[in-house]
């Protein structure tokens, strides 16, 4: 997730949070300047591992396997949101596709497309990231 700090950010960091560790990694750090002061921009991701006492070495010696697991980590957390919309916006839906709608066939067929394109959001080229929601119709009664 892009983040932005005052203050130059560590790109590795384990903080213990009772017996859990708190893993932050950060990548593509690049200073910019806003109003005369620094700002730096960067992306960070976030896992979570028990805690023990060797949890930063091994993380500081396995970087790149642990900034995989948190990027992952991330895209499914966001995939699962997303999904949790589109299950949403497909159940408001329902109704438009039942034998009884007050829909004329134009319509009913209009909502018919809609919703598939609900489904195939997870298909879409940068999905979870970039996500185009369709537009619902403005289906008319016969």
């Amino acid at each position: 997730m892009r983040s932005e700090s005052m203050v130059r950010p560590q790109e590795t960091q384990v903080t213990r949070r009772g017996e859990i560790g708190e893993i932050a990694l950060r990548e593509d750090v690049r200073e910019e300047t806003r109003g005369g002061r620094p700002v730096y921009v960067y992306e960070e991701y976030r896992v979570s591992a028990p805690w023990r006492e060797t949890l930063a070495d091994a993380v500081l010696s396995g970087r790149e396997a642990w900034l995989q697991r948190a990027k992952e980590t991330e895209a499914g957390a966001l995939a699962g949101e997303i999904r949790e919309k589109r299950d949403r916006l497909l159940k408001e839906s329902d109704w438009t596709q039942g034998t009884d709608t007050p829909l004329c066939e134009e319509a009913r067929a209009e909502w018919k497309g809609y919703r598939q394109e609900l489904r195939d959001v997870p298909q879409q080229e940068g999905f979870p990231y970039t996500v185009v929601w369709p537009v619902a119709p403005k289906g008319e009664s016969a």
